[in-house]
């Protein structure tokens, strides 16, 4: 083997030395570990850093945010106090929000901001809910009120299920105190409720939307019938028999 052949083989060993160096180091020091920190799409990942052994959902780039479906409805139960109405849309069939935060703002004739109320709630995938909060106005008059919807924490609809809520003997009737609201809440699922919202709904003769109220029962086991009862300041032009009763609780979530 001639000497320029012979500097050749060397120096082509050499260099593949140098090479599986730089790659024991890369491998060894540099690349970070396979993990759901990374940047990398890995170790049985869904996505990048998202999905599979990561506790991360992979949210699309199209998913769609929880929407504000009409305006928001302004009561005026009594002196002073003001109660809001608002129905909110989750347009997403695939993904629910197992919470969201909301605030809600009301402001006068000067559009000036009077008070905020802010909370969280959930929202199951494609459901249509309501909102409410109930207010002191101290004294100034309420003009408009607005919804904002923040951080809501998507996930498959598969891992978090509507509850299976029923009603029975609910009946709405005028008492000397005012509006009451009342009936029985029937848990048909597998699952305890730490807490279930019952809303009701008011309408006026003319079909409008007259008044909102609401109660909470806690603790409801799977099987159990528990009554329940809504009061509420008198309505002069209520109409008894369209009054809506919705049921939210937000059920365990499935892994």
């Amino acid at each position: 083997m001639s000497r320029t052949a012979k500097r050749f083989l060397y120096g082509t060993i050499y260099l593949l030395i140098l090479a599986l160096i730089g790659v024991w180091v890369y491998f060894a020091f540099i690349r970070a570990e396979a993990s759901c920190t990374n940047n990398r799409k890995d170790h049985g990942e869904e996505g990048t850093d998202c999905g599979g052994v990561c506790a991360r959902v992979c949210i699309p780039a199209n998913i769609q945010p929880i929407a504000v479906a009409d305006v928001v409805k302004i009561f005026r139960p009594a002196t002073g106090q003001v109660s809001l109405l608002a129905r909110v849309q989750n347009p997403n069939q695939d993904f629910a929000a197992r919470s969201f935060i909301y605030a809600f703002e009301v402001y006068d004739a000067n559009d000036s901001l009077i008070k905020s109320e802010s909370g969280w709630s959930f929202i199951y995938a494609g459901e249509i809910k309501y909102l409410t909060a109930f207010i002191s106005a101290s004294g100034a008059e309420v003009a408009r009120a607005e919804l904002a919807i923040s951080s809501p924490d998507w996930v498959p609809a598969v891992r978090l299920a509507a509850p299976k809520l029923s009603l029975v003997d609910e009946l709405t009737q005028t008492t000397v105190s005012g509006v009451e609201v009342s009936g029985r809440l029937v848990n048909n699922d597998t699952s305890d409720f730490g807490q279930v919202t019952v809303v009701a709904v008011f309408y006026g003769s003319s079909g409008l939307q007259a008044g909102t109220s609401k109660t909470e029962l806690f603790n409801l086991r799977p099987g159990e019938n528990r009554a329940f009862s809504i009061l509420h300041p008198a309505l002069p032009s209520l109409n008894a028999r369209r009054t809506e009763i919705l049921l939210y609780a937000l059920r365990p979530q499935l892994n």
